[in-house]
This record gives structure tokens, C-alpha cells and sequence, in this order.
């Protein structure tokens, strides 16, 4: 008997009853006759499955279609204009180290250094190298015996230029400083020891300058 698999479920018990029909003549095999049985079994198997079939063709994808244009761009916002800058202020005074005497034969004393015009001369081409210092006389004759009285300052410009330069007088020489400046003449010398590359050899040369001193009221 044909049973289908959908009437079972896993796990379940199930029991066989088996009724059996006979076309014989009972009065001779009653009650004596029995009857058995063999390999009574309850079998479910999983239906065959058949070959998987070839896969169909794939459809073709249709064309993109027409991407819309973009629209026009807006027009951009032009910059106003960039109002007016004020008026700049007046400017402060000059600070230290900062003092223009004015001219080449004045040097500005204001209690600790001196300020004054150093030039290189335009013989000493194309430009000056050395330094200048503030010495105690003018001995051309041994220039490198003059004693220093006040910092060196670098005389590097070049030739025919100038600039200010600033030295520091040493202490015990200030108050021989300050008396420079009630004398009406030239008191005070610098001596710059430069040189040039294309004057004499490049060997080193000294120079000598004179100034009046004056103090910043008087200048």
C-alpha cells in the first residue's frame, strides 16, 4: 500500500495493522490455523530528484537613456568695494639706537652712547669690510696704538655710502664724553680699520674722523 510522504511526521510512532481476506473454505482450518507474517516494514524514502535542468538565456539589458542636460549656472554676486583705509596716525619718536646727527661732523651723546654719521670713503671700492671705534687721539703714525674708549661698530657699506652707527662709551670715559659736548670744535675720534678688494691689495687701512659732540637738547 502506497502511502504519501506528507501523511508521516519525524519522530512519530506509528503502528501496522494488517487485515487479511481468504477465498478458502474455513471449517476445516478453524480454530487450529494460524497465520504469520514476514519483513512487515514501514519505509519512507525521499522522491528521486531529477537532473537540474540547462539555465535559460539571460535577457539583455535595454539602453541607458538620454541623461538630462544641466541647467545654466546663476550668475555670481560681484565684491562691493573695499572701503577706504583711515588716516595713519602721527608717528612716535624716534627710539634709541635710532639718532641721525644730521651730518658728518656731529656725534649725538645721550649719557652712554654716541651716535654719528660713518662713511666709507670711494677710494675703498666696491665696498668697505672693518670695523670703527671711538679712540682717545689720531696717531696716524701708529694708529694701533690709539686706546679705545667705546664699543667697536661694523664699517661694512659700500664705497661713497654712509650710515649711523651706534657706540657704547665705557664708564670711566663718559664724563670726559660729556665735557666734549660744551666745546665748540672737534673733539672726538673714530678710527675705522678697513679695507677694500680692490684697493691696494686689499690690505688693511686706517682711517680717522673728528666730530663735535653734542647732547640730544643741544644737538
Amino acid at each position: 500500500m502506497a502511502l504519501n510522504p506528507a501523511d508521516l511526521d519525524v519522530g512519530s510512532q506509528y503502528q501496522i495493522r494488517i487485515d487479511s481476506q481468504m477465498n478458502v473454505p474455513l471449517v476445516g482450518i478453524l480454530p487450529s490455523a494460524t497465520f504469520d507474517y514476514d519483513d512487515v516494514a514501514l519505509v519512507a524514502n525521499k522522491a528521486a530528484t531529477g537532473p537540474t535542468g540547462p539555465t535559460g538565456p539571460t535577457d539583455t539589458t535595454g539602453p541607458t537613456g538620454p541623461t538630462s542636460p544641466t541647467g545654466d549656472t546663476g550668475d555670481t554676486t560681484t565684491t562691493g568695494d573695499t572701503g577706504t583705509t583711515g588716516d595713519t596716525g602721527p608717528t612716535g619718536p624716534t627710539k634709541p639706537g635710532k639718532i641721525d646727527p644730521g651730518n658728518f661732523s656731529t656725534a649725538v651723546f645721550d649719557g652712554k652712547f654716541l651716535y654719528q654719521r660713518l662713511k666709507c670713503p670711494k677710494r675703498f671700492k666696491p665696498k668697505c669690510f672693518g670695523r670703527a671705534s671711538g679712540v682717545n687721539k689720531k696717531t696716524k703714525r701708529r694708529p694701533k696704538k690709539a686706546r679705545k674708549i667705546t664699543s667697536t661698530s661694523s664699517a661694512k657699506q659700500k664705497a661713497g655710502k654712509w650710515k649711523v652707527i651706534k657706540l657704547k662709551v665705557k664708564r670711566k670715559f663718559r664724563k670726559r664724553i660729556a665735557k666734549f659736548a660744551t666745546k665748540n670744535r672737534k673733539t672726538l675720534v673714530v678710527r675705522q680699520k678697513i679695507r677694500a678688494r680692490k684697493y691696494r691689495k686689499g690690505e688693511r687701512q686706517f682711517v680717522f674722523n673728528k666730530y663735535r659732540v653734542r647732547t640730544e637738547a643741544n644737538k
